[in-house]
């Protein structure tokens, strides 16, 4: 389908949802049909997955097409998490074929089966570990048991055909995998080593990691993933021995490493060492950009947090967790500005914001600092549209963006998609940024 540059870029009175609206379009426009030459079958499989996720967002039949095709070149990738390779091919399934139906063959039985298997591998390393700690392959969001997990968790509790059909049952049982390995991870241990500390020789580049190993707050790879999957849960009623403990003593210690940055935005350290654990000595927030991205710093920890308030009815945890994105919004330079990405860019930080609001007040006329974070990052999306990009958008430097989900257009769209209220159905496109 040729596209070409929308004429609303030049009409200032149109409403920012609007803008919004057509700017996930014009995204979903230019990935319908051939993708230029990807530098290697990952990026291929991100491209594929990313095109089939948002046209299905936006209600496209051919998204399942998509699907098929990015199936055909995972089998040369890495299998990681729900994020990368085949079982992002996995996940994507999922979301189309809940969004619009099974297409000629359905993919979810083979989809789900497959996160099982992942789920119950990931466990069993867990369980037979014989040191302390715990890999990053084993329970964070993007390669571990939090968003294979989570993805589980909406296949066997969101009200779509997916619950009643043989892949929610499996679902059902695989998720109780999960959330088993990880409660007895974020539970509380004696000493000062909390269970999802990583010692330096399990990083994944030990050269770079502190003597002394760490333990990772954010989103991506860090305990505010895990613990926005115990949470979300234990909301929907599906709750294991020790959950709400370690949902408690996870968001104590999380609570208690943020410290406030110049200007007074509240923020995290990516990693508080084991030297700092066991001295109790204050860790250093991590610097802008990365304090104020959805994988490392406030926006994805503070709606984790949010949600563990929710999950144990705490009214002071909620109260600190709204603050924490308050002080961003107060902020005039807050936004990770030189990317639009979900990862560590712009659109992570809005769809964040977004889903905090969710929780908060209805209209942006009320103030709700969650609102007016969103809105705020979706002004700041706009200078990054470019239509002469191959996707539409570059980042600060004129780079464009490849189509992905977590790291391009893709997901940009999908979250201006949302941001303009666009409806949806099936379990979710954002199902595994551990937002709700």
């Amino acid at each position: 389908m040729a596209s070409t540059a929308p004429e609303y870029l030049d009409t200032p009175a149109l409403p920012l949802g609007g803008l919004a609206e057509h700017l996930a379009r014009y995204v979903a426009e230019r990935a319908d049909g051939l993708l230029p030459p990807a530098p290697g079958p990952g990026a291929l499989v991100e491209d594929l997955c990313g095109a089939a996720v948002l046209r299905a967002r936006l209600g496209e039949p051919d998204a399942l097409d998509l699907v098929d095709q990015a199936a055909a070149h995972a089998a040369s990738t890495n299998a990681a998490g729900v994020w990368s390779g085949p079982g992002l091919v996995m996940t994507s399934a999922l979301i189309a074929e809940s969004a619009l139906g099974p297409g000629r063959t359905s993919l979810a039985d083979d989809a789900v089966g497959w996160l099982a298997v992942r789920a119950r591998s990931l466990s069993r390393r867990q369980s037979v570990r014989a040191r302390p700690g715990a890999p990053l392959m084993v329970y964070d969001t993007v390669e571990g048991l939090s968003g294979v997990g989570r993805v589980l968790l909406e296949v066997a509790t969101a009200d779509t055909w997916l619950r009643g059909a043989p892949a929610g049952g499996t679902a059902q049982r695989s998720v109780r995998t999960c959330l088993e390995t990880l409660t007895a991870i974020l539970a509380p241990h004696d000493g000062d080593w909390p269970g999802w500390w990583l010692p330096a020789s399990d990083h994944p580049d030990p050269s770079r990691a502190h003597p002394t190993g760490a333990a990772l707050t954010g989103a991506a790879h860090g305990v505010a993933g895990p613990l926005s999957l115990l949470a979300a849960a234990a909301l929907r009623g599906v709750v294991v021995e020790g959950q709400r403990e370690a949902i408690r003593h996870a968001a104590r210690r999380l609570l208690g490493w943020a410290d406030t940055l110049p200007g007074g935005a509240r923020a995290w350290p990516v990693a508080v060492t084991g030297a700092q654990l066991r001295t109790g000595a204050r860790p250093v927030p991590a610097p802008f950009p990365a304090a104020v991205t959805w994988a490392e710093g406030t926006p994805g920890i503070a709606r984790a947090l949010q949600l563990a308030a929710a999950a144990l009815e705490d009214d002071a945890l909620h109260a600190a967790a709204g603050d924490l994105l308050g002080s961003l919004a107060a902020r005039t330079a807050v936004l990770p500005d030189r990317r639009p990405d979900l990862f560590r860019g712009v659109a992570g930080v809005m769809h964040a914001a977004l889903s905090a609001r969710a929780d908060g007040p209805v209209a942006r006329e009320q103030g709700d600092p969650a609102g007016e974070l969103a809105h705020r990052a979706a002004e700041a999306l706009l200078p990054m549209f470019r239509p002469h990009a191959p996707y539409g958008f570059t980042d600060a430097a004129g780079n464009p963006q490849r189509l992905g989900l977590l790291h391009g257009a893709a997901g940009v769209a999908c979250s201006l998609a949302d941001y303009a209220g666009l409806p949806a159905g099936g379990i979710g496109w954002d199902v595994a940024l551990m937002l709700r």
